[in-house]
């Protein structure tokens, strides 16, 4: 059996700790919105759309309806750090990497799903991102200003027994893919074709604004490091995944003192990482959290994740016209900052979308039908023949072409008598 697309819903087990470890100065509803806020302004600073809660579920070629004004969603993004992705229309099919990611990366289909490995561990082989690293603080009697949807923070705090601590987080496996704007306007646009009756139920009015939203890429990541760092030497009962203390550094006597220290301290954090795998059922950790090192007023922990997640993506935004016609994409980034509304003009002409309703028929069609398609227009066929090879040679064929507008009705003509 294939295992479930994960999403960090954990992290409520993560929020529930957090009260328990850090106490009740501000209520649950404001220490949640919090939590929100602070993760995603971290990755709002790397120029990328913050996602919230974590999910694997999120791909390039994802579309979403949005029914607020630019304001509305400035406003909103302002105030929570995020914006809730819930109108999810469409994912488009049969999205190509290959053309892209060629001369740069890594070629082969299918992409992105021979860069995941498809059995334990998942780890992603798609081209590698660097996020910065933050800092938090929690407090058992003051309140929170924590920032991450983490397991690995409760547990690092009970096992400190901490009445304050300070930390860190650091994305330290971090991955991202995509496709440009002009890769994916073309397959938006024919997906629209075929949905012009649903989409025209959406259209904007001048009071109503809506707006498709389109993912182009994505970022993950499937590890992070967090390190916590005991801020008073006041001890506190355990609450989370860790129901007992252990004395991280106790010498024994006799002998190498500095081999026996190095000895104890690793039976220590053998003893630790097995105190965590007991507590999964209190912790939701399930022994992904693994702690790397530890000192009496400090521990760092590993969590991986079972699979990498998202915590981010980049966009762009087009404006849902009468007929269920598309204006011209506008980047989200600048949208949800306020900064651009997308366009009130539709982005294609009649003939052209006609011209990529007709072409996107095309990918239904078999090696031999293509092939009948570019031999009519005096093609050479590649061989072998795809549809990604046959639109790069129909692509070829019309820039050479005097008369562009006249070439695309000759392979419109070419595609109807294949049919």
């Amino acid at each position: 059996m294939k295992p479930a697309i994960s999403t960090a819903i954990g992290s409520s087990k993560l929020l529930l700790g957090l009260l328990l470890v850090c106490g009740c100065g501000t209520s649950r509803k404001a220490q949640l919105e919090q939590v929100a806020k602070d993760w995603c302004q971290t990755i709002r600073a790397s120029q990328v759309i913050p996602v919230y809660p974590l999910t694997e579920d999120l791909q390039p070629g994802d579309l979403f309806l949005v029914d607020m004004d630019v304001s509305e969603q400035h406003e909103q993004y302002e105030e929570k750090g995020f914006l809730p992705l819930d109108n999810h229309l469409a994912r488009l099919a049969d999205i190509s990497y290959a053309e892209f990611y060629r001369s740069s990366f890594a070629p082969g289909e299918p992409q992105p799903k021979n860069w995941l490995e498809q059995t334990p561990p998942f780890s992603l082989k798609a081209p590698e991102a660097a996020f910065p690293s933050y800092t938090f603080t929690a407090s058992r009697g003051g309140g929170l200003s924590l920032a991450v949807p983490l397991s690995g923070v409760p547990v690092g705090l009970s096992l400190l027994g901490a009445q304050e601590a300070t930390g860190s987080v650091t994305i330290s496996d971090a991955h991202t893919y995509g496709l440009p704007i002009i890769d994916m306007v073309a397959r938006v646009e024919a997906w629209a074709g075929s949905n012009r009756a649903f989409l025209a139920q959406y259209a904007s009015t001048d009071d109503e604004p809506r707006f498709l939203r389109v993912v182009s890429r994505i970022y993950l990541t499937g590890e992070v490091d967090i390190t916590l760092q005991d801020a008073r030497s006041v001890g506190a009962d355990l609450a989370v995944g860790a129901p007992r203390p252990v004395e991280l550094v106790t010498a024994k006597t006799g002998g190498d003192t500095g081999a026996v220290t190095a000895a104890n301290y690793k039976e220590n954090v053998s003893e630790l990482n097995k105190m965590v795998a007991e507590g999964s059922s209190a912790t939701g950790a399930g022994g992904r959290v693994k702690i790397a090192a530890a000192s009496a007023r400090s521990i760092t922990l590993k969590e991986k994740f079972d699979r990498p997640l998202v915590i981010g993506y980049v966009g762009f935004d087009m404006r849902i016209l009468d007929d269920g016609l598309l204006g011209p994409p506008v980047p989200s980034l600048a949208v949800v900052r306020g900064q651009r509304e997308p366009g009130k003009k539709n982005f294609f002409s009649a003939p052209d979308r006609l011209y990529i309703a007709t072409k996107e028929r095309a990918r239904a069609k078999t090696p031999a039908e293509l092939k009948t398609i570019l031999e009519s227009l005096g093609v050479t066929s590649p061989d072998p023949l795809d549809y990604n090879k046959f639109s790069r040679a129909l692509a070829r064929w019309r820039r050479k072409q005097d008369d562009k507008d006249a070439a695309k009705q000759k392979i419109i003509a070419a595609i109807n008598a294949a049919s």
